[in-house]
């Protein structure tokens, strides 16, 4: 029969076995939760790019789409005062031949 001595002596080295695999298994567990912290930044990262490149190419498109737009206003606008121009063609030209004929 083990001595009490002997009893206490493997009590305590069962107890820092335990505790140096307890440390063990937490720096193992707090190494993977880095890891894992650190990927998910990169993918939030990586996501984060691919948005802004989404969102940048939507903008251009519709900056794009607007610029037609407003072009197309602009050159029917245009057409139309150039019609509207060409109606008092007749007119202008005998107003100014009048007034130079004065």
């Amino acid at each position: 029969m083990p001595s009490i001595v002997d009893m206490i002596a493997q009590t305590e080295e069962s107890a820092e076995r335990i505790k140096n695999e307890a440390q063990a298994k937490a720096k193992s567990l707090v190494n993977r939760a880095k890891d894992e912290a650190e990927e998910s930044i990169r993918e939030a990262r990586e996501d984060a790019r691919r948005e802004l490149l989404l969102r940048r190419e939507n903008a251009r498109h519709m900056g794009e789409k607007l610029a037609q737009e407003i072009k197309e206003s602009r050159e029917a606008e245009s057409a139309s005062n150039a019609n509207e121009a060409k109606k008092h063609l007749d007119k202008a030209v005998k107003f100014i031949i009048e007034r130079l004929s004065v």
